[in-house]
């Protein structure tokens, strides 16, 4: 068994395994991790963690299953946005399975955002962990949604193609060696500063919030700030343009067109995170708006 290397995905603590043990092909490398032949191993969210850890047995070296969760995968991430009843279902979905619907619970597909992002490496990081570890192996942070860039070195990530967008989908992914290779490129403070959030959220290790408590924080903030008419209603518009303003429209972001919406209705997330909280929403969008918030006295919160 390798050693659990600092923020590894376990697609990685897989990956380490096969190779180590020379497991042969993939259908019976499923079998021997997950106990399905048929299984397809997921990057970020794996399924059925609990049947990996029973194969483990006196060999695992984390206490249970929910430890895996919380230690090699991205879900800690997307925990705080989702309520307690989800939650307790998208839990057992990671534990047992199947895993039918799991990133739509999450909000991973709302808004046209997308559930399955390419893989990511930062040239720096892959360099420091073949110094200190002598191998390559896949961070949790780099993965995080919409993260473009390493928020320890401030360095453009690299990205490979999803696993899943493969002809061959059961087979693992490493690090390519020319990672060594790779030179590093400065990203922007903005992408920068977006990747450090995205991170701090994922180690927070924050629980489940109730919706209708998040709701109320973020609508206080708002009417705090001023952006509430005289009749109560949220000023909209008002509150779009300085996010877009503060983003510079978001040019830097892969998902600038999704956050953007449509020209008639700005941001139109905006409405889902503070008038119906119970909808998913990407987490890419509450942590946008509390980005402005740390950044503009507090002008929306609600995380945590």
């Amino acid at each position: 068994m390798p050693v659990v290397l600092p923020d590894i995905l376990l697609y990685s603590v897989f990956e380490q395994l096969v190779a180590c043990n020379a497991s042969g092909d993939p259908r019976s490398c499923m079998e021997l991790l997950l106990g399905r032949r048929t299984a397809i191993p997921c990057t970020d969210l794996p399924i059925g963690v609990e049947r990996f850890i029973l194969r483990l047995g006196v060999l695992s070296p984390w206490g249970s299953a929910e430890e895996i969760i919380e230690r090699c995968t991205i879900y800690p991430y997307h925990r705080a946005l989702v309520s307690p009843d989800r939650n307790k279902t998208i839990q057992e979905i990671l534990l047992h399975g199947p895993g039918g619907g799991l990133k739509t619970l999450l909000g991973r597909v709302a808004n046209g955002f997308g559930a399955s992002p390419p893989l990511r490496y930062c040239p720096i990081c892959a360099k420091e962990d073949f110094a200190t570890f002598r191998t390559l192996y896949w961070h949790r942070a780099h993965q995080l949604p919409g993260v473009l860039a390493c928020s320890i070195h401030g360095t453009n990530l690299v990205s490979l193609g999803a696993p899943g967008s493969s002809t061959d989908r059961q087979r693992f992914v490493c690090v390519p060696a020319c990672a060594l290779a790779a030179k590093a490129k400065n990203s922007s403070a903005v992408l920068s500063a977006f990747a450090k959030l995205s991170r701090d959220l994922l180690e927070a290790g924050l629980p489940a919030s109730d919706p209708e408590i998040r709701r109320s924080v973020y609508q206080v903030a708002v009417a705090d700030k001023g952006y509430s008419r005289c009749n109560g209603a949220i000023d909209y518009d008002a509150l779009a343009d300085d996010l877009c303003m503060y983003y510079d429209s978001f040019r830097e972001f892969a998902c600038r067109d999704r956050l953007l919406s449509t020209p008639k209705h700005p941001l139109a997330w905006l409405r889902t995170i503070l008038q119906r909280p119970e909808r998913s929403a990407h987490p890419i969008c509450h942590l946008t708006a509390v980005r402005l918030k740390v950044e503009q006295n507090q002008l929306v919160a609600g995380i945590g």
